[in-house]
């Protein structure tokens, strides 16, 4: 068992995903055996360019939501700063462990992250301000 852990965490990430289909990596130590075809290995890397601006787009919204900076958020959820800005900004590797972090930070479940933005009434009104607003620096 200890030799499973001598080379770092075992990290579960977000691969892809699709509808309600959610698609997860394993990295761990090649000695660990998974039992299921599904799983493909791969190096743990930067989500998927789509996956990767959704996460970002509806992190924003939450953390608009519950009043949260960068640093306020990563701090809440034992993170570094640069770690959060990176899941902000759809760049950089996002694993479970952060996801769960972020999501106990921001009071929601890890799920939430990968629902289309806009499904309650208090994004919509975020999503409407935030577009009214117009990106920075273009008024």
């Amino acid at each position: 068992m200890q030799r499973l852990f001598s080379e770092g965490p075992i990290r579960i990430r977000i691969a892809g995903v699709n509808g309600p289909l959610v698609r997860v990596g394993v990295d761990a130590h090649p000695g660990l055996c998974i039992l299921r075809d599904e799983l493909v290995p791969h190096a743990a890397g930067p989500l998927p360019a789509g996956v990767g601006q959704a996460l970002a787009a509806k992190l924003k919204v939450l953390m608009f939501l519950r009043r949260h900076s960068t640093a306020s958020l990563a701090a809440l959820a034992r993170l570094p700063v640069e770690r959060v800005a990176a899941a902000q900004n759809g760049v950089g590797v996002v694993d479970l462990d952060d996801l769960e972090r972020l999501a106990e930070a921001l009071k929601v479940r890890v799920v939430e992250f990968f629902r289309p933005i806009g499904e309650t009434p208090e994004e919509r009104i975020v999503l409407a301000l935030l577009e009214s607003i117009g990106p920075p620096g273009g008024r």
